[in-house]
């Protein structure tokens, strides 16, 4: 939200930005890591740590495709460096189902919707169930993106 806020009124620096990112980098696992715990207490331990290891690897996964495809891009186009923003990197809006995909996973008021939504119903563990399905098909889906985006280059 500081990010946001610093965006807003226009008063963003790089340390700022650095600390954003790196913030948002951990917000999601601990989530997640927050839902196991919970989780285990009334299901299978070992069946909730493996959702919630498979949900925060493939969370990394994804990060890492997303950064190695740019550096990738960069290498192959020096001209791409002009393209990129601070916070919505404008080479992923060249391809719709990369926006797409960018617009899904970076939806951090969708998990907290979710969150509380499947909390009311007692239900967590069928949302680490979900998630753990949803995230390892957008690491493939992008892995399928990207491999198309860069086989033309």
């Amino acid at each position: 939200t500081d990010g946001d806020l610093a965006r807003i009124a226009n008063k963003t620096s790089n340390f700022g930005n650095w600390l954003d990112s790196l913030i948002g980098k951990f917000i999601t696992p601990f989530i997640y890591l927050g839902i196991c715990l919970s989780s285990s207490r009334c299901y299978s331990p070992v069946k909730i740590w493996i959702l919630g290891y498979s949900i925060i690897a493939a969370y990394y996964i994804f990060g890492m495709i997303e950064k190695k495809t740019i550096e990738i891009k960069l290498k192959a186009n020096k001209n791409i460096i002009n393209e990129i923003s601070t916070k919505n990197n404008e080479v992923f809006k060249r391809n719709s189902i990369r926006t797409i995909i960018h617009e899904i996973t970076n939806g951090q008021n969708t998990l907290y919707f979710l969150i509380i939504v499947f909390g009311i119903l007692n239900k967590l563990y069928l949302l680490l169930l979900i998630s753990a399905i949803y995230s390892w098909l957008i690491v493939l889906l992008t892995v399928f993106v990207t491999y198309k985006e860069i086989k033309r280059l």
